[in-house]
């Protein structure tokens, strides 16, 4: 069945909010050790713990949360994940890693929300090649709109907290369920290897993720992938 417009459209909207901070992080984080919030020894030690509960968020939603009330899920993440990154540049050295890592699962289960869709259309690498083509040009977006307006900690991350709670107006074009993909309906066969690519690519976006570059980090983003919908 050919998917809707408008449900398209939300959810690719909703997936890209949750993958906008590793195209973000050299200037966010670069923003913190400038002003001496952050040590530039911490900056890659923040960047992997939020790059990282993203990818268990993103694998363990598959577990934990139901596939058929995915507004609410997307509502509750969009508003946590907006106001945590309001609240960053407010926070201090010892509770910043908290925030960004509870970030990072907001952020996590909006891929899920995302990688699910894929995975449930009669073309999930056409799909996935539309979905990394649009988050890159949004995260090339706003990290320009912040470079030019917004170059400060409290404008950094305040533009993103804003960017992430307008997403909340895109959900109630969203369906309430994944779809069930073929191969689920025959048996359970997984299609998740044409989505796997799709967060090692948009992590590597951010030089200053120390993990983007090694196996581990991409056999852990793989793994998350499978992980949410394959049995």
């Amino acid at each position: 069945m050919t998917p809707r417009a408008d449900h398209v459209a939300a959810i690719l909207v909703v997936g890209v909010i949750g993958v906008l901070i590793p195209g973000l992080q050299p200037q966010l984080l670069g923003a913190l050790a400038l002003e001496g919030r952050l040590s530039v020894a911490a900056l890659g030690g923040l960047a992997t713990v939020e790059l990282l509960a993203m990818g268990i968020a993103a694998g363990a939603a598959g577990f934990i949360l139901p596939a058929n009330r995915l507004r609410a899920i997307a509502l509750c993440a969009l508003l946590a994940t907006g106001l945590i990154d309001l609240a960053t540049p407010l926070c201090d050295r010892g509770t910043i890693f908290a925030a960004r890592i509870a970030a990072g699962l907001g952020e996590g289960v909006l891929i899920w929300i995302a990688i699910g869709f894929i995975i449930g259309t009669a073309r999930p690498e056409r799909w996935s090649g539309i979905f990394l083509a649009v988050q890159t040009l949004a995260q090339c977006a706003l990290a320009s709109i912040i470079g030019l307006f917004a170059a400060s900690t409290s404008g950094g991350f305040g533009t993103l907290g804003v960017v992430t709670l307008a997403g909340i107006l895109a959900i109630w074009q969203m369906p309430d369920a994944h779809a069930v993909s073929a191969g689920d309906a025959a048996g359970g066969s997984c299609r998740a290897d044409a989505v796997c690519s799709l967060w090692p690519a948009s992590c590597c976006t951010s030089p200053s993720s120390l993990p983007c570059g090694s196996m581990s980090s991409r056999w852990l983003c793989s793994a998350a992938c499978r992980l949410g919908r394959c049995t």
